[in-house]
């Protein structure tokens, strides 16, 4: 959550102000100072003149904790079960799609060959061990906004589900307009 406070040392003074959820404090990201305190002078001509640089606290580091802090959630499922998720952009998301094929000895070998043509495309992962949710869990945990599953209908009709990380909903989607939904979805 960000604020906006004034300065507790000046009210010309503003500070964008980021709380951050396992810290009791607020982080500042941004100080905007009034331009009386820069009433700077120039010592040869006595003319007063604005500084070309203003230095914001905002860093990298800070924008990246904002960015974990915002995108980590713990969600109660219906069923009264917990999950993690890592929601952020899809764009921002290092891996696009999770390849999971539903029974590892008969739909491990179709999911490869998905997941070396996806490779060509976006970051993708692979995951086979473990049961179908525990596997949609991990993916979600790791921010990765679509999970492929693999199973018969793959093999019989060339059509894969997909299921979005945010809404947990599965669509059915043929293998042709696979990367192409994928590709728009991950968009900024």
């Amino acid at each position: 959550m960000i604020n906006v406070k004034e300065d507790e040392t000046t009210s010309s003074n503003t500070s964008l102000k980021y709380s951050i959820n396992f810290r009791k404090t607020d982080k500042i990201l941004i100080r905007l100072l009034d331009d009386l305190v820069f009433n700077l002078v120039d010592p040869e001509t006595n003319e007063k003149y604005l500084p070309y640089v203003v230095e914001p606290s905002v860093g990298v580091e800070r924008m990246i904790l904002m960015l974990l802090c915002n995108g980590y959630k713990k969600e109660t499922l219906d069923n009264g079960e917990e999950r993690e998720i890592f929601k952020i952009h899809p764009y921002l998301a290092p891996y696009k799609v999770t390849i999971l094929p539903l029974i590892k000895k008969l739909h491990s070998e179709k999911a490869k060959e998905i997941y070396k043509d996806l490779s060509k495309y976006f970051m993708c992962t692979y995951d086979e061990s473990g049961s179908i949710g525990k596997r949609y869990r991990r993916s979600d945990a790791c921010g990765t906004p679509f999970a492929i599953t693999i199973d018969d209908d793959t093999i019989n009709n060339n059509t894969v589900t997909l299921r979005n990380r945010d809404t947990m909903e599965q669509t059915t989607i043929s293998l042709d307009k696979l990367k192409d939904y994928v590709l728009e979805k991950c968009e900024f």
